[in-house]
């Protein structure tokens, strides 16, 4: 109960929540001092002394949630952690262990995180090297930690490979989570150390409160070197080229500009996708893709929307042999977004609106019905339809026979009679019938 009674429960409209262990808690003010040189931005302090990522995932995990939640402008996490759990591993002879525990609970924390606050980014840098040589106290404590043949060399490389590792190996999982590895020996620097970073010496004492924290000299220095290589770095921009539509089996190339970037990830759908992305489909898909440039604490990103189009193959509807003089429709089926150009030589164009044409022939022939089918992505298709257009009562000859009425057998018959041999066959009946109809309709 003493942990939840140290956070504040306030509602609270700050840039940057800061949760984690006594680093955290320790140097709040430092930090907020530190980005009042990066736009003012205000920090809202949430760190516990003493905790682990063990307990903030498996005994509080909605605390680091519900702090972000408070602070409906956050924008950032600060999350020192890890420390503790180091120590009480090798504490308990199981420091081989460590870094696997570790890795697991910290994802655990940022899974919990991420799932109510999926846009919150969260940055680590670890720490910045301890001090177990400035006194006798010191010593007796790194001996109790880690056992009488301990040096600064191997604490050092502990918190670079266990806690260092382990960041960055969670860095590259978690678009929203960011390492700045370059803290570890900022203090050795300040203090003219040789080889700073140099793994085999500690902090300097004049800098360190303790055998484990900075004093607040310290901390300023600290945070002042993570802010410039965080907040401080300039924004980036990130901008796509590439294509909108694209064909079934097309090839889609996507390149992109990201200047001041330190970091640009590509994605399809929201799942990374490699760099400077080349696709292509074997079915129709709507596809989102994404660019992401990061450059420290800042992020632009740019999209586009893919259709994938189906190549068309169109078949047209309509009667295949026409009336001289009336009007004959025909069709195809398209979807939306295409386009439709009919054309149809020798008739006369009634309507050619959309998937549908309206034509007449108003001579007797041979002909031909043609649509030609495009999409956006240049993906086309076109189909065809002869036509014979002839006049009532024809029997298909559409020459100068035909016209005048004339059969094929001229064998001693009547021209024009329809008959054949000296019987009358049904043609020419039909035939002459069809011509007293329209002689019918002339004199009305």
């Amino acid at each position: 109960m003493l942990l939840f009674a140290l956070l504040p429960l306030r509602a609270l409209a700050d840039d940057v929540v800061v949760f984690g262990d006594s680093w955290a808690e320790g140097s709040a003010d430092e930090l907020e001092d530190a980005l009042h040189d990066h736009g003012r931005l205000s920090v809202d302090p949430r760190g516990v002394g003493g905790t682990t990522a063990e307990y903030w995932a498996d005994s509080s995990p909605s605390t680091l949630p519900d702090a972000v939640s408070a602070n409906p402008d956050a924008r950032w996490v600060w999350l020192s952690i890890g420390g503790n759990d180091l120590f009480q591993h090798y504490y308990a002879g199981n420091g081989a262990q460590n870094a696997a525990d570790y890795d697991t609970h910290l994802r655990l924390m940022l899974d919990g995180l991420f799932a109510v606050h999926p846009d919150i980014k969260v940055v680590s840098f670890g720490y910045d090297f301890v001090n177990f040589e400035q006194s006798e106290e010191c010593i007796l404590t790194a001996w109790t930690y880690f056992g009488t043949s301990i040096t600064t060399g191997t604490v050092n490389q502990y918190f670079l490979d266990q806690i260092g590792g382990t960041l960055a190996a969670v860095d590259a999982d978690y678009p929203n989570f960011t390492y700045v590895d370059s803290v570890w020996g900022t203090l050795q620097a300040a203090g003219d150390v040789p080889g700073a970073p140099n793994v085999l010496l500690p902090s300097p004492s004049k800098y360190m409160s303790d055998c484990i924290h900075p004093t607040s000299e310290g901390y300023s220095l600290i945070h002042e070197a993570f802010v410039e290589d965080y907040w401080g770095l300039p924004e980036p921009g990130a901008t796509i080229d590439g294509p909108t539509d694209v064909c079934v089996g097309d090839p889609a190339t996507f390149t992109g500009t990201t200047p001041d970037a330190q970091v640009r990830t590509w994605t399809l759908d929201g799942v990374a996708a490699g760099s400077d992305p080349t696709l292509a489909f074997t079915a129709l898909a709507d596809v989102t893709v994404g660019l992401r440039a990061d450059s420290g604490a800042w992020t632009a990103e740019d999209s586009v929307e893919l259709h994938v189009w189906a190549i068309p193959a169109p078949t047209i509807t309509g009667p295949a042999e026409v009336e001289v003089g009336a009007a004959a429709t025909y069709r195809v089926e398209s979807v939306a977004g295409e386009t439709l150009v009919w054309t149809a030589p020798g008739a006369t164009v009634i309507d050619d609106a959309g998937d549908t044409l309206v034509v007449r022939w108003d001579d007797r022939g041979d002909y031909l019905v043609r649509v030609e089918v495009g999409t956006p992505g240049d993906c086309a298709g076109a189909a065809e339809l002869a036509i014979v257009a002839a006049a009532v009562g024809d029997t298909g000859d559409t020459g100068e026979a035909a016209e005048t009425g004339d059969s094929s057998d001229t064998g001693g018959s009547d021209p024009g009679c329809g008959c054949g041999g000296g019987g009358v066959s049904g043609s020419g009946l039909a035939w002459t019938a069809a011509l007293v109809g329209l002689a019918r309709r002339r004199r009305r």
